[in-house]
């Protein structure tokens, strides 16, 4: 039951992001025509893959709404019950679909979405198994903890992060910057130090803390919860708001059941 509480609120959680995401595709649907950013031709593709892309732009717009509903569907229906085993199937498609065609300005964010869904619809379609459920929660916990640490060592290995630098320059750009945030860090190179090391230290150190008692994976979480929050307000960084945190379930499940295996 703990297995299956973790997955259920992990693909609720993620598909209401995606709910959110689609609306901003759906946005944007302008840019998905063959005179848009997205376009088969700005994509710079294969002749070959041309003609096979602009196939599918009469099915995009359809395939941002089936992802809007679907994921609407599966967010309050939940993985397990006929209606969210369908949503779920009609998501991961029209997911994946558009993933396929648009094939820049992808991110992490979407990435964790991809695994997520790809997980449960291995362990709950066509009927839910303990032991898949027992994999996609291992799995997607897995997938968490090395997004983490491969982030936090990529940081650890770059100077500007080191120096303190790498914050207060991030927050000055165009696209993921504060104007506010950029000042603050910008005038004090302890502050901008200490940000950076804590971005650091808090993403290598993820995995181990959370394998640590209860009271430390509660506060990692936490941590981690106010990390994503302040991505998505001072870098607009609100996919990664859902997709992330989504993982919380499984990575408790997931420590909770190493943690017996090491006893």
């Amino acid at each position: 039951m703990e297995l299956q509480w973790a997955l259920d609120l992990t693909v609720r959680t993620a598909a209401a992001g995606l709910f959110i995401a689609g609306l901003e595709l759906w946005a944007l649907r302008r840019e998905f025509s063959e005179t848009g950013i997205f376009s088969s031709g700005a994509l710079a593709a294969p002749a070959k893959d041309q003609r096979m892309l602009a196939g599918f732009g009469p099915f995009l717009r359809p395939a941002i709404a089936v992802q809007v509903l679907a994921a609407a569907t599966l967010a309050a229906a939940g993985p397990f019950s006929p209606w969210g085993k369908i949503s779920l199937a009609w998501l991961l498609g029209a997911f994946l679909l558009l993933r396929w065609r648009r094939r820049i300005a992808g991110d992490g964010a979407e990435q964790m979405s991809a695994i997520i869904l790809l997980s449960a619809f291995l362990a709950v379609i066509p009927t839910e198994s303990p032991l898949r459920m027992a994999a996609a929660v291992l799995f997607i916990a897995a997938q968490a903890v090395l997004s983490y640490t491969t982030a936090g060592v990529a940081k650890l290995i770059s100077p500007l992060w080191r120096q303190g630098q790498a914050l207060p320059l991030i927050l000055s750009t165009r696209s993921h910057g504060h104007p506010l945030a950029a000042r603050v860090l910008g005038s004090s190179r302890g502050l901008a130090a200490a940000a950076c090391w804590t971005v650091i230290v808090f993403e290598i150190g993820f995995g181990p803390l959370a394998l640590g008692s209860q009271g430390t994976l509660v506060a990692v979480l936490g941590i981690g919860l106010a990390f994503h929050l302040g991505c998505a307000v001072f870098m607009g960084l609100n996919t990664f708001l859902w997709s992330f945190p989504a993982t919380y379930p499984c990575v408790a499940a997931g420590c909770l059941m190493a943690r017996d295996l090491l006893a």
